[in-house]
């Protein structure tokens, strides 16, 4: 761990708000490293760094340690000029590309909709609006516990978002959604959406895509 892990998240940090997740982790890991066993003053230490990461303690740990007092969390700055490439290991990590089908109000026809989405903590909501000015299109979503980036605008996706991860595609599973993603938005730009036949297709493709893609 001393010799890969921390090394190479120091080389290449991370750009999320998790990096301050790392430095703590860090922070411990090297605490322990020389020493051969733990008082309980070296304990209530670990326990503060871990007061403040994630999620914080779990109920049991709050139970043994009731007055621990958080550590110092450290601050990420937000990273102004994004690289292609990590935005598009981002979009792997937590992106998402989704095909909507709804009844309209009068429930005689589906409405077709795409979306590409890109969900992290609330906390990251700078470096999620950092994605507004990269793609030059979407916008934020906030809530309590998260921020969405997504856009829906179907010339932003076919325009934009499509060929952006046609120019660094996405290395995973993932690209077989993103593939679907391509294919649904064709079928719509030649109208395919509007008749039984490509309507079906449609359905048909988005049923194979995401966690559909695991369902017998």
């Amino acid at each position: 761990m001393c010799n890969v892990i921390i090394p190479h998240f120091t080389n290449f940090p991370l750009l999320t708000q998790k990096r301050a997740d790392f430095e703590l982790f860090k922070q411990g890991v090297l605490y322990i490293k020389d020493k051969e066993s733990l008082t309980l003053e070296d304990l209530e230490y670990l326990v503060s760094l871990r007061a403040s990461m994630g999620k914080g303690l779990s109920g049991k740990l709050l139970e043994m340690f009731p007055n621990i007092k958080p550590a110092d969390r450290p601050l990420v700055e937000n990273v102004k000029n994004l690289n292609p490439n990590w935005v598009t290991g981002f979009a792997a990590g937590d992106g998402c590309f989704t095909v909507k089908a709804s009844k309209t109000e009068k429930g005689l026809k589906t409405r077709i909709q795409l979306e590409f989405k890109i969900t992290q903590h609330s906390r990251d909501q700078e470096l999620m609006k950092g994605l507004i000015e990269f793609f030059n299109c979407g916008s934020i979503i906030v809530n309590q516990k998260f921020v969405d980036y997504h856009t829906t605008k179907f010339s932003d996706l076919t325009e934009i978002i499509m060929p952006f991860f046609e120019k660094y595609p996405i290395i995973g599973v993932k690209y077989l959604d993103f593939l679907g993603f391509v294919e649904v938005a064709n079928l719509m730009k030649g109208k395919k959406h509007l008749t039984a036949e490509g309507l079906n297709k449609i359905l048909a493709v988005k049923a194979g895509m995401n966690k559909g893609r695991y369902l017998d």
